[in-house]
């Protein structure tokens, strides 16, 4: 085998639990599992940051996926079957209001994981929140598409908002919504 500089490799894909790393510290070579890297590996992220403010009202108890558009992201199931998602976005909701939020399979809109309560009677104001949800069980190697839903317990409107905002900060700016889901 000849030798090769790092810089003329080609991309070997994401890492993967059998690769194996070797790194050189101090004059000394070091191994490091893949298993031990790809444990934590940022799987996807998805960024939506319209132009224009996007308001998403949620008026019934009933999940419901709140853009299967823009608010859903599709991965590959690591080996160990577990990942976690993170959404955050601005929202609001009214006095005795309560949003809760879970995930829903892309495809067939079955809830994953847990139904997680967050906004809980803030107020008018919109303020930025995050949830997480550990999502167990799946199956290595399969693809799934997660879509963000969102119920409230009360009667009134609760909203979740996501826009691009740059430079200065402005009143009523409200920043994009993220999800980023990665190997647990």
């Amino acid at each position: 085998m000849t030798d090769t500089k790092i810089t003329d490799l080609g991309d070997g894909g994401a890492v993967q639990p059998g690769d194996e790393f070797v790194v050189a510290r101090s004059g000394s070579n070091n191994k490091i599992s893949g298993s031990h890297v790809a444990s934590s590996a940022l799987l996807t992220v998805v960024k939506y940051a319209p132009s224009s403010l996007a308001t998403y009202n949620v008026t019934s108890a009933t999940l419901t996926a709140l853009d299967t558009t823009n608010l859903t992201a599709s991965f590959t199931v690591p080996d160990s079957g577990k990942v976690l998602v993170t959404f955050s976005a601005c929202m609001a909701a009214p006095a005795s209001n309560n949003l809760g939020f879970s995930l829903l399979n892309h495809s067939g809109g079955a809830q994953l994981g847990d139904t997680l309560s967050n906004v809980q009677s803030i107020d008018a104001n919109a303020r930025r929140m995050t949830i997480e949800w550990l999502l167990t069980g799946l199956t290595p190697g399969a693809t799934l598409g997660i879509d963000i839903a969102a119920g409230r317990a009360t009667t009134g409107t609760a909203n979740v908002y996501a826009q691009t905002q740059t430079g200065n900060v402005t009143s009523g700016g409200v920043g994009p919504a993220l999800i980023i889901v990665q190997a647990a």
